[in-house]
């Protein structure tokens, strides 16, 4: 059996402890990695043949050997799941934000409803009197209507790639000539 750098690295690490090997087993491996007996002297230790010694040294190798790629196997599932875990643990965030969003929409909505006495009027983007960067701008916060107004605040808007001072001021005057408060 060749001593490689896989077995090298399975006796120093202290792998060989962890996997569950019989005593025996762990001697003799322990007995020809570590202390570099030959085959023959472990059988002369154990009185059996140099050739059993063999293998079991062998079989021993292969039983750790089939441990560690599944722990090498385990240990990628687990990090794929993690990952997993990260995406999913995002989206929820995220979602959460939309909901505090549509929420938001909603109560705005209904003090509309109730200072004016009438439902807020659904108006396209085409519709209003825009700038194209106005409305590229809205587009991009996937607002479609006057009525996706509700939903973005100051913060989305000034931080939004492209809304320069006067396209903000451009789109909060808008939302001040529909009394739609953006803070």
């Amino acid at each position: 059996m060749k001593k490689d750098w896989l077995a090298e690295f399975i006796i120093v690490s202290g792998l060989i402890d962890s996997v569950s090997l019989r005593e025996r087993e762990r001697y003799m491996l322990n007995s020809f990695f570590r202390e570099n007996k030959t085959f023959k002297q472990i059988g002369k230790e154990t009185n059996i043949s140099s050739d059993r010694v063999r293998q079991i040294v062998v079989n021993a190798y292969r039983k750790m050997s089939i441990n560690i790629r599944e722990l090498v196997v385990k240990s990628q599932q687990l990090e794929r799941i993690k990952g997993e875990k990260k995406l999913i643990e995002r989206n929820l965030y995220n979602t959460k934000l939309e909901l505090q969003k549509l929420n938001g929409i909603v109560i705005k909505q209904e003090q509309y409803k109730k200072s004016h006495g009438h439902p807020f009027p659904d108006i396209g983007l085409e519709q209003l009197e825009l700038s194209t960067r106005a409305v590229k701008v809205l587009e991009k916060m996937k607002v479609k209507s006057l009525y996706d107004l509700f939903a973005i605040d100051k913060w989305d808007l000034e931080t939004q790639r492209g809304a320069g001072m006067k396209t903000i001021r451009e789109i909060r005057e808008l939302a001040k000539r529909y009394k739609i408060d953006i803070n």
